[in-house]
């Protein structure tokens, strides 16, 4: 499965790659000219630099979203492991508490039940 996920994404690539290679080789991308950006004029390029440009910043936008998310994400994912560490340890104290409680409890029972053995011994008519 995980092979057939990175053909696809190859294959795609690739077609996007022939694409715009093929769009960008066209005579009309590669004329100047100048574009304005929020009332700024910059000076002539090729039509393609402007494309490849803002592919770029987005890219670069991107990835430094996607490495915020991936610190934060490690971040929180080490916070959840101290917290089944001590979550763990919290069961597991619990859990011997819980057995000297039992341990104690079948102690009591055992004395108790010997001693009403005894005492049932003592109660019984002698047999004539």
């Amino acid at each position: 499965m995980r092979i057939l996920k990175w053909f696809i994404v190859f294959a795609i690539a690739f077609a996007s790659a022939w694409i715009l290679i093929f769009t960008f080789t066209q005579t009309q991308f590669s004329e100047s000219a100048p574009i304005k950006i929020f009332g700024y004029s910059t000076a002539e390029f090729p039509i393609y630099f402007f494309v490849a440009a803002a592919f770029g910043i987005g890219l670069l936008i991107g990835f430094i979203a996607a490495g915020y998310y991936y610190v934060t994400g490690l971040a929180g994912i080490r916070s959840k492991k101290k917290e089944i560490k001590k979550l763990t340890e919290s069961i597991s104290q619990i859990g011997s508490e819980l057995d000297k409680y039992r341990a104690a409890s079948e102690k009591n029972n055992n004395s108790k039940n010997s001693s009403s053995k005894n005492d049932d011994k003592k109660k019984e008519p002698p047999l004539a």
